[in-house]
């Protein structure tokens, strides 16, 4: 089973994060699955403003 990586970050999903799907234990969360379904999802961050 390979971890499904968070698309903040770039590292697999943390198991304490708050938005994680609770019943999929490779990770992910909305996010993750809306990018799946081919939404385009935009991440702002302190990084994206420098």
């Amino acid at each position: 089973m390979q971890k499904i990586r968070c698309p903040i970050d770039g590292k697999p999903c943390d198991e304490h994060c708050q938005h994680r799907d609770t019943d999929a234990p490779e990770g992910g969360c909305f996010i993750t699955t809306a990018i799946e379904m081919g939404t385009n999802v935009l991440v702002m961050d302190e990084r994206s403003t420098e």
